[in-house]
């Protein structure tokens, strides 16, 4: 899987977990990626960690998801 193929499918999850957060608990506070990785787990979705990156996938998936959450805390507010 090439990293662009990996960003696009961790932002649409880090999206569609934080929308099943809000509906169990509605607060603007979406938890921590520890959480969203636990989640990418049980669903079957950790292959979209599986990709090259400088910086490490893991590392790189958890900037994604910093940067969805506070899209979606902007557009919550």
């Amino acid at each position: 899987m090439t990293s662009d193929e990996a960003e696009k499918a961790i932002r649409f999850l880090c999206n569609q977990w934080a929308a099943e957060q809000s509906r169990q608990s509605p607060t603007e506070d979406h938890g921590d990626y520890s959480e969203f990785r636990s989640w990418l787990a049980k669903n079957g979705h950790e292959k979209y960690l599986q990709f090259e990156s400088p910086i490490g996938a893991e590392r790189e998936a958890e900037t994604w998801f910093d940067q969805e959450m506070y899209q979606t805390s902007l557009r919550l507010k």
